[in-house]
Order: structure tokens, then C-alpha cells, then sequence
């Protein structure tokens, strides 16, 4: 599995030094060519640029779906949905506010459009039909999870329930990397990780990323064990996504960090604090 250290700039760049032709402001170099690493670094120092998004990891063949033989680095996946719908309510404008999205496991989910498919990203939440309930319910893994309601324009959606883990499982560790998404987005700052820590076995709950990076929270997300993640790829192929938590001490994860590390010591970060 490749890896590379990518971000994005405020001008255009020569092609030695751009990801394509097409992105010219983007910046994407393998983690563990060092020597390329440094001499990109050096142009980029030299020309005064400052970077304009998190600086982020990619990983080649992340997606569960693609998980036909597992890196044995990967200790557990961050579940996620193809399907992801907005939390608002009834004052609901473009962009809104954020802190709408975080909703308390007490309270219903107020989503903005009907959730599709089986299994749901509704904001920093999931909703699941019956069949995807029934079948997390069966497995043998410990799948401890409390329903709730989801509404639209103030009714019910009968067909739909919210699906909330009622564990918090300690697996990051505080050497974990905010990578940040900034495309066709009005906060160029949203957060998406690249997970770093230790082995899950059997658990099913949500996780917090320790570190701060850039102006908003990092997301609370649902993790399970990377087996579990198979699994339920294969059983709702349409609209279930994983992402890999990588050993913290993999060489994956300790030249990752090397190289983030490295461009944050070279290059300013315009907007960051």
C-alpha cells in the first residue's frame, strides 16, 4: 500500500512541482522518497508559498471495498457511508452552522433530505434501516448500540432509526493526523482523519482524535474492527464505507508522521494559528 504526503498552495506551480497539469496549486509527494521530499520543500521555501488546506496523507486502496487481502498494519476501520445527509432544521441555510450537526443520543436526528440506501451518514451520526440493524445485531462481535429517531419536516421517517454506539473506545493514539478536505467547501478547514493506534479486537463505539488541527474539531467517528468492516462491506456493498486505523507503530505510521511533520516545519500555513 502506497502512501503520499499531499497539500494544496495559494498560486499555481511549475509542472515539476505541481500533482498534474490539471492541479497546479496541489502538491503530492511518496512519504518515503525522502530525497524528492526534501527537494520539493526546497523550490517550494524558496518561491514564499503558503499552504492552504491541512496537510494530509493518502493512502493507495483505503476503502474497505477494497480490502480483498487487509494490510496487517490495519488494526481496525473507521466506519462511513456513501450516503451522507445534512442535519438542519427548519431555519436551514447554506452554509450553516456546524454545531447543528453535533446532536446528543437523546434527541432525534432532523435531517434536511431522506436518508438513502440501508446504512446513513447523517451529519457526525448514522442512520440504519431494520435490515442493517438485524444484521449488526447478529453478529458475534459486541455490537452495543441504542436507536433513536430520524425526522423530516417534523415527521418521523418510520423506515429509518438512528444507530448510536453507546461505547468510546480507546484506540487513537496522540500521534494521529488531521488531513483536511478543501474542495468545493465553505469551510476549507473540515476535518477527515487518517487514524493512528492500537489493535481493536471486538468493540463497536465511537472515537475522538486528541490532536487539534486547524479551526474545528476534529469528527467523532465509529470504529470497528477491521474483520467487522469486511463484513459488513460485503453484506451492504451500496453504501458502506471503511477506512483503515493504522498500527501507530507500523512503518506507515511513524514516516507519515515524519513527513507532516516535516512540511509543517518548512512551509507556513496561512489561516492557522
Amino acid at each position: 500500500m502506497g502512501a503520499s504526503v499531499t497539500f494544496r498552495l495559494d498560486r499555481e506551480l511549475p509542472d515539476s512541482l505541481a500533482t498534474t497539469s490539471s492541479r497546479k496549486c496541489h502538491v503530492a509527494v511518496d512519504i518515503f522518497d525522502g530525497k524528492r521530499l526534501v527537494e520539493v520543500l526546497d523550490h517550494l521555501e524558496a518561491l514564499g508559498v503558503e499552504i492552504v488546506s491541512a496537510i494530509s496523507i493518502e493512502l493507495k486502496h483505503r476503502l474497505v471495498h477494497e480490502w480483498e487481502t487487509p494490510d496487517p498494519d490495519w488494526v481496525a476501520a473507521v466506519v462511513a457511508s456513501n450516503n451522507h445527509e445534512w442535519l438542519a432544521d427548519d431555519s436551514y441555510v447554506w452554509p450553516f452552522d456546524w454545531s447543528q450537526q453535533r446532536v446528543v443520543p437523546e434527541q432525534p436526528l432532523r435531517v434536511y433530505t431522506a436518508p438513502r440506501g440501508v446504512f446513513s451518514g447523517l451529519g457526525h451520526h448514522f442512520g440504519a434501516r431494520a435490515s442493517f440493524r438485524r444484521f449488526v445485531e447478529s453478529m458475534p462481535e459486541s455490537f452495543e448500540f441504542t436507536a433513536g429517531d430520524v425526522v423530516r419536516k417534523g415527521k418521523t421517517l418510520e423506515s429509518w432509526s438512528r444507530l448510536e454506539p453507546l461505547r468510546d473506545v480507546s484506540i487513537l493514539s496522540a500521534d494521529s493526523l488531521g488531513a483536511i478536505s478543501t474542495t468545493r467547501h465553505p469551510q476549507p478547514f473540515r476535518s477527515h482523519i487518517l487514524w493512528m493506534g492500537s489493535r481493536l479486537r471486538e468493540d463497536f463505539g465511537y472515537a475522538w482524535d486528541p490532536l487539534w488541527h486547524g479551526w474545528l474539531e476534529q469528527e467523532r467517528s465509529v470504529v470497528v474492527p477491521v474483520g467487522t468492516a469486511i463484513k459488513l462491506s460485503r453484506r451492504f456493498p451500496g453504501d458502506f464505507l471503511g477506512y483503515p486505523v493504522l498500527d501507530r507503530e507500523s512503518a506507515m505510521a511513524v514516516r507519515a508522521i515524519e513527513a507532516v511533520q516535516m512540511v509543517r516545519e518548512r512551509l507556513p500555513m496561512k489561516g492557522w494559528s
